[in-house]
């Protein structure tokens, strides 16, 4: 099938990155010291697809490029057993209909949903790669920071009236979680449960913000999400201590 076609950059991708999820089961420091190698592959994937794939704006794009960190840690969840090969065939279909047909969907409850995954799954590798190998913290913040821009980015577009006020409200509120990220770094705290409250104050602050945007501000809208802030970091903080 010819390159460009209707299926080619998003099959290339596909078959790239189910290579590269076996490489991590077989030969796992290749594929750790192959990653440069792999995200100019992969970029150059992307660049292809947003100039033959019809409506691939920067906001498809974003959703799609983050979503390859994102399965990659959902890939190294999985349970290392005989079905880990199906596992992982799973992961890369699911990215090729994501790619194709999922980052098209416009529902508030869809683009919330993918939003947060991919905002959970990208913070949980970046701070788990922290904890593993100890990197210095301007580098993962400056990580976490791309992330939480490019994902407030993305969200709050859809609901702005202007761009240019989603894209100050979105690197803001990046650089304000980021700096929340940081301050945690000094608490006595497993990184699943820093992504945990990074992630719960996201979620709250981007509701609180749309529904002020939208006129639909009220006090009970308040309490709603100081309720769920307050429930959700406390059962983080709780079950710290068994992570």
């Amino acid at each position: 099938m010819k390159l460009g076609g209707d299926f080619g950059p998003v099959g290339l991708i596909v078959s790239l990155f189910f290579i590269f999820l076996e490489l991590m089961i077989w030969w796992p420091t290749v594929a750790i010291w192959s990653i440069p190698v792999w995200l100019i592959v992969f970029g150059l994937g992307a660049w292809r697809m947003s100039k033959d794939e019809e409506g691939l704006n920067r906001q498809r794009l974003s959703l799609i490029s983050l979503s390859l960190p994102a399965l990659v840690a959902l890939a190294l969840l999985l349970p290392d057993n005989g079905l880990i090969h199906v596992y992982f065939l799973l992961i890369v279909l699911f990215f090729g209909w994501f790619a194709k047909v999922g980052s098209q969907i416009q529902m508030d409850w869809w683009n919330g949903a993918v939003t947060m995954f991919l905002l959970i799954f990208n913070l949980g590798l970046i701070l788990a790669w922290k904890a593993w190998s100890g990197t210095a913290d301007i580098l993962i913040l400056g990580l976490i920071w791309v992330v939480l821009a490019i994902l407030g980015w993305q969200a709050f577009v859809s609901v702005a009236h202007r761009r240019k006020v989603a894209v100050l409200v979105g690197l803001t509120l990046a650089l304000v979680l980021t700096e929340l990220g940081w301050l945690l770094f000094y608490w006595p705290l497993h990184w699943l449960a820093i992504t945990g409250i990074v992630a719960t104050a996201y979620y709250v602050c981007f509701h609180l913000i749309t529904a002020s945007w939208r006129g639909r501000m009220t006090w009970g809208v308040i309490v709603e999400y100081s309720l769920v802030s307050i429930v959700a970091v406390s059962v983080i903080i709780w079950t710290n201590q068994w992570t």
